[in-house]
């Protein structure tokens, strides 16, 4: 069935990146989720066991996951609307655990500068690129998973 319009169309595409990305989900993996939604949605298609899933997603609390899933939170400073644990706390969390594989949503992907976001406070924006920046030094395979104009 068609979509009926550009909203229905975003919303199916992505609903179909979220099914793709939860596929490289494994049994016993542990798995960062940063505060994309469209990353929050690869839970909805989880289907291991025993998958733990680390993040700073507020909007994380309350939804209902396969069983077998675990959610960790990163606690920290909430910055609404996102309700995105951000801030010191959630970075010195951030460096005392560790995931197998992150999948991070963006705004965009640059060839100058990468991944990008919405977020115009400078001090919210280093935070974004220091948690990526510590993701990758710990070797954790990195999966984009970005919202653009389809």
């Amino acid at each position: 069935m068609a979509p009926k319009n550009m909203k229905d169309e975003v919303q199916l595409y992505r609903k179909i990146i979220a099914r793709y990305a939860a596929a490289f989900v494994s049994e016993n993996d542990t798995i960062f989720i940063n505060t994309s939604s469209n990353a929050l949605q690869i839970l909805e298609y989880v289907e291991c066991n025993n998958v733990t899933v680390i993040t700073n997603n507020g909007k994380a609390i309350g939804r209902e996951y396969c069983r077998g899933v675990n959610v960790v939170l990163t606690g920290g400073k909430l910055r609404h609307p996102k309700d995105a644990m951000v801030g010191d706390f959630t970075l010195r969390n951030l460096q005392h655990v560790y995931a197998k594989k992150a999948f991070v949503g963006c705004s965009g992907i640059s060839a100058e500068l990468g991944m990008t976001t919405e977020i115009f406070n400078d001090t919210d924006e280093k935070a974004f690129d220091d948690a990526l920046n510590a993701i990758r030094e710990k070797g954790i395979q990195v999966y984009q998973v970005h919202k653009s104009d389809f």
